[in-house]
């Protein structure tokens, strides 16, 4: 899905939470349960934005 690439393709952590908000007004109704594993997996999905972006 195009739209979930963009929550884990964004170029930075506010990026990214912006867009998983975005994909959940977009999806949320339909797949509920990805949005909301994403939110509660955050602290460790997110880890790969503390690195550089060449990394």
């Amino acid at each position: 899905m195009a739209d979930l690439k963009r929550v884990y393709a964004a170029v930075d952590e506010d990026t990214a939470l912006q867009e998983l908000e975005r994909f959940d007004e977009i999806w949320g109704e339909k797949y509920p349960k990805i949005a909301d594993n994403w939110c509660d997996k955050w602290v460790h999905l997110s880890t790969y934005f503390k690195y550089p972006q060449a990394v």
